[in-house]
């Protein structure tokens, strides 16, 4: 059976191994993001901690000063369903909203474009794209690998027929 299997594969063309298998790997990083942020949020009472201090924060993505001042205000956390502030004793607080980054949009844009959209995607808080977490972090890194392995196993798959039509009959 597995001799069967490894046959198969091996007439496989390498770069359509490696599209699958990047595929498949940043669907399993995207799951491993979302798994801890839920894990997170169900062991801190279906809310996701967020960092409101100094004290709090695991590293910067950025310049250094994002770790001292850019922090959302308590009370937006406050009324947020998905989102509360960090205190003492919350569980799995390495897994929480800790790391600051650097802005993807400009002051002033517009809610709407891509990567505020983005953003809510993978579940930054509302209005404040400064604070993320480990799983935010591992979920960001596969979605690109999602997305390119895909996107060539999608046109390949495409060519297939166009291949087949202009392949002259040995």
């Amino acid at each position: 059976m597995f001799s069967y299997v490894r046959t198969v594969y091996t007439r496989i063309p390498k770069t359509l191994q490696a599209a699958f298998g990047m595929t498949v790997l940043g669907i399993s990083l995207q799951m491993v993001g979302q798994s801890c942020n839920e894990m997170v949020a169900e062991a801190n009472g279906g809310r996701r901690p967020v960092a409101t201090q100094t004290e709090d924060v695991l590293f910067v993505i950025g310049s250094p000063k994002l770790g001292v001042d850019h922090f959302p205000p308590e009370k937006l956390l406050a009324e947020s369903r998905k989102y509360q502030p960090m205190k003492s004793g919350v569980k799995y607080a390495l897994l929480a909203d800790r790391i600051p980054r650097q802005k993807i949009s400009p002051d002033g844009a517009d809610p709407h474009s891509i990567p505020w959209r983005y953003l809510e995607e993978i579940g930054v808080p509302p209005h404040h794209d400064e604070i993320m977490s480990l799983g935010d972090l591992v979920g960001a890194f596969g979605r690109p690998m999602k997305n390119f392995g895909g996107l060539y196993l999608f046109f390949y798959l495409i060519s297939l027929p166009v291949v087949m039509f202009l392949k002259k009959p040995t």
